[in-house]
């Protein structure tokens, strides 16, 4: 998907510019990375779209969104999506005087949204050591998450 690949080379231009500056600046230890504005774009442009489609969902599903079998893939759906357009917001506030360096901690989920494509291989029955792969990856999410806040 779009979204992936997108993450992917996101992350990459993260790492390399944190890197270039890390050196540059004689290795010290808080450095601010800025964003580049098509990035900005393009992230408002995938949370439109991932707000869209939640929403619709939501409407078509009705209850069973919540409810349903599928009901913990989709709840990860939704606080996906309600993370990315909270960091967005907030991120929109930069420029003021309140500090938002909680908001860095947020962009961590960003990795967490490329297992929303991954889902779809969990029905495949001949994925077996894939799939137990994922199953370790989906029970190691919660304490990862908290180790990336702290």
């Amino acid at each position: 998907s779009a979204n992936v690949v997108y993450t992917g080379m996101s992350i990459n231009n993260h790492v390399v510019r944190t890197m270039e500056q890390y050196m540059a600046h004689g290795r010290t230890p808080l450095l601010e990375v800025a964003t580049p504005h098509w990035e900005t774009k393009v992230d408002c442009f995938f949370a439109l779209v991932f707000t869209v489609e939640i929403a619709m969902r939501i409407l078509g599903e009705e209850f069973d969104f919540f409810f349903g079998p599928e009901w913990n893939w989709n709840c990860m759906d939704l606080l996906l999506v309600v993370t990315n357009v909270a960091e967005i917001v907030l991120t929109l506030f930069q420029g003021s005087r309140v500090n938002l360096a909680f908001v860095r901690s947020l962009r961590v989920l960003r990795v967490v949204r490329t297992l929303r494509s991954v889902r779809m291989l969990r029905v495949l029955k001949r994925f077996g050591k894939f799939r137990m792969l994922l199953h370790a990856i989906q029970h190691c999410l919660s304490p990862l998450t908290w180790a990336c806040v702290l």
